[in-house]
């Protein structure tokens, strides 16, 4: 892989946190989702739940999810 480890990988070792993806965007022709909504719990209320408890310090908590 030209960059390196996937970060969602099992490989990279990092501990993956549900989130929603966002609004689809549209860029000449192309699409890719936003994931802009992490901070906004109206929109997206299970990834800000997920930051709140890592800052907390609270990891038992969070919805993980599974590696890519």
């Amino acid at each position: 892989m030209y960059f390196g480890k996937d970060p969602a990988s099992k490989a990279f070792g990092a501990q993956r946190f549900l989130v929603d993806d966002g609004p689809r965007m549209v860029v000449d022709g192309g699409g890719f989702d936003a994931h802009s909504q992490y901070f906004t719990p109206e929109k997206d209320q299970t990834s800000a739940n997920n930051i709140a408890r890592i800052v907390a310090g609270q990891p038992e908590k969070i919805v993980r999810e599974e590696h890519r």
